[in-house]
């Protein structure tokens, strides 16, 4: 009878998902039906590809033609192009150039434009990889005139085509695909998501995740992303890798942040084919033979994208897959250990849970960067501490003591400024402990720890302070920064407390710590981020609360934090005595912000709302804040 009933649930189960699957591919390519519908709208004469014949229907100004290409002979060329009316979807230039290139654009004769004879321009922005550039015109045109500037004057081209063609883009299906997919599947399972918000957050993270992980770039699109990937190739796993040319290059974020994205599937492509020339088992000259290990503590924060690296390397794949293999295992990190943080967790929910799935998280998760590992195991030792804040007559246990203890240490070995994460312990009631002897070893062992890893943290910063700071904060010095601080204490606490208010809603609740893909871009969501995460900080109401007095501590201690992560970018960052901090971004503070916003948590205000349309609220609207950003960065560079 139960193996029965087991049976026919999975296969509701299993039905259910098939649905979502069929109607997500059936919408998804329906919408590059509607994307394509210039293109299938016009006669059949124009449809289709055609080379520009450069003498008959072209004017150049600073080139000469020699062994079949145009060679630029100036620093500034132009390409004039005449046709009669008529609509031109793409313009794809076949060039040569050693470095970025880009094509200042001007068509005129716009057929829908309100004036004859309007002009409009495009700034077209190629990186190396790239020697096919495609431009998007989509319009009706009578001239072109293309303009490029070149110092160097190493720049020629072969041909121009103009494109009308249906684009099938796997990209833009991927991103639509998976947004319909999740919607579905947050009202398909809304039952199963009331009782277990944590397979929400499954089904919503890993679809965003697989999204940014096809439709992004294989080049840094985050912060220090060249930096992070440097650091998860050389730690791997086996005894040495092979540093070649292009994974030195992919490994500087100087030199790979001046890469241009690419803007279409034939340059993603032209950039893929660009990172695979290198043979990365086989040494050859100028690379380096490199051995793997730590080279700091920090690494562990890079285990992780090491583990899907060096699965790669076992199957000798090229470096584009290695590449997106990194990713791939940081996001898994990510997603596994949050899932047990809400599953656990006993209070604020619903708030962890959409702190967890807000863009710049998920961002950061399917990125290079060490911050997705600090947020996890943040959450995880969160999750586990504030549950234990709840009197619901359970004794805490050296399970749950260990779990805090090892999540914090994995924080404080990336970035020691969460160190003081461990003194939430100390704010655990003395009832939930099982006699005298466990409370005096789990609360003082821990002050211990703190103390320990605090005075790692400042102590030889404050005997041995170097000379300088961060090379990108400009004319920085610690020991000169440290000077002025302790020189002029008021005036750093004025700095300080300053900064903190001023920017307290933006690195909290606003789009500055939610709302962005660093360099990728982001969309200003004008206050709904910030309208979404007060809403649910204020009606996800428990039975069990949280008293006053360990409220007091969490804020005291999430100050503490707060504090050294202004102080050590002031430290380290800024030039000295400089009136304000530089380089804080709102990404540090996805650890802790749940410790702020759950102070404000009260059961003053009530909210005649079923956990079932409740838990499908938040998900749905984390769901749509994620694919309205990402389906609107991907249209644009999917043609």
């Amino acid at each position: 009878m139960f193996n029965k009933i087991k049976t026919n649930f999975n296969l509701r189960i299993f039905t259910k998902c098939i649905i979502a699957i069929v109607i997500s591919i059936v919408f998804s390519l329906l919408a590059e039906v509607v994307v394509n519908r210039d293109i299938l709208r016009l006669d059949k004469s124009q449809k289709g590809t055609r080379e520009i014949s450069i003498s008959d229907e072209a004017l150049l100004e600073g080139f000469t033609f020699r062994d079949g290409k145009y060679y630029l002979d100036s620093k500034k060329g132009v390409i004039n192009l005449y046709t009669p009316e008529t609509y031109v979807g793409k313009l794809t230039i076949s060039y040569s150039h050693d470095d970025d290139t880009v094509f200042v654009v001007r068509l005129s004769n716009q057929k829908r434009a309100t004036e004859k004879n309007s002009f409009f321009n495009i700034v077209d922005e190629n990186n190396k990889a790239i020697t096919d550039a495609d431009i998007v015109v989509d319009n009706y045109v009578n001239s072109i005139s293309i303009e490029i500037n070149d110092e160097d004057v190493n720049f020629s081209f072969d041909k121009i085509t103009y494109k009308n063609e249906f684009v099938f883009s796997l990209r833009r299906m991927v991103a639509i695909g998976f947004c319909i997919f999740s919607f579905l599947m947050i009202v398909l399972f809304s039952d199963y998501f009331s009782k277990r918000l944590e397979l929400g957050f499954l089904v919503v993270s890993i679809s965003v995740c697989l999204t940014m992980l096809f439709s992004f770039p294989h080049q840094k699109v985050s912060w220090d992303e060249g930096y992070h990937f440097k650091h998860a190739y050389e730690t791997g796993l086996g005894n040495e890798v092979i540093n070649t040319n292009k994974v030195k290059y992919f490994g500087d974020d100087n030199a790979v942040s001046k890469l241009y994205y690419p803007t279409s599937d034939s340059e993603f492509d032209q950039m893929k084919v660009y990172m695979d020339k290198d043979n990365l088992y086989e040494l050859n000259e100028g690379d380096q033979l490199k051995k793997t290990g730590f080279n700091k503590i920090s690494d562990v924060g890079h285990i992780a994208s090491a583990i899907g690296i060096s699965i790669g390397r076992l199957f000798k794949l090229p470096l584009s897959n290695l590449y997106i293999l990194g990713k791939i295992f940081n996001a898994l990190l990510y997603i596994i250990v949050t899932y047990f943080a809400i599953k656990h967790i006993k209070i604020g929910k619903r708030l962890l849970t959409a702190i967890a799935l807000m863009p710049t998280t998920l961002f950061l998760a399917a990125s290079y960067s060490y911050d997705a590992t600090i947020n996890a195991f943040s959450f995880l030792a969160i999750s586990y501490i504030v549950s234990e804040f709840v009197e619901d007559g359970e004794k805490m246990n050296w399970k749950t003591y260990f779990i805090f203890l090892f999540s914090v240490g994995i924080a404080t070995m990336i970035k020691m400024v969460y160190a003081p994460l461990l003194l939430l312990l100390l704010a655990v009631p003395n009832s939930k402990f099982t006699g005298k002897k466990e409370k005096l070893i789990m609360k003082y062992g821990v002050f211990i720890l703190c103390f320990v890893a605090v005075a790692i943290m400042i102590v030889p910063v404050l005997l041995n302070p170097p000379a300088t700071g961060d090379l990108r904060g400009g004319e920085t010095s610690y020991s000169g920064q440290l000077v002025h601080i302790f020189g002029a204490p008021v005036a750093y606490a004025k700095v300080l407390i300053y900064s903190i208010i001023y920017y307290g809603v933006q690195y909290s609740v606003g789009d500055s710590i939610f709302g962005t893909f660093a360099h990728y871009g982001g969309l200003e969501f004008k206050g709904y981020i910030t309208v979404f995460l007060i809403f649910i900080v204020l009606t996800d109401v428990n039975k069990s609360k949280i008293s006053a007095k360990t409220k007091m501590f969490i804020a005291t201690v999430t100050f503490i934090i707060v504090c050294f992560i202004w102080t050590a970018l002031y430290i380290s960052f800024t030039p000295v005595g400089y009136p304000s901090i530089n380089g804080v971004q709102g990404r540090y503070f996805i650890p802790v912000v749940y410790l702020g916003l759950i102070l404000f948590n009260t059961d003053r205000i009530k909210v005649d709302i079923s956990t079932k349309s409740y838990n499908r609220l938040v998900l749905a609207v984390c769901a749509l804040i994620n694919f309205y950003m990402l389906i609107q960065i991907t249209l644009e560079r999917c043609v």
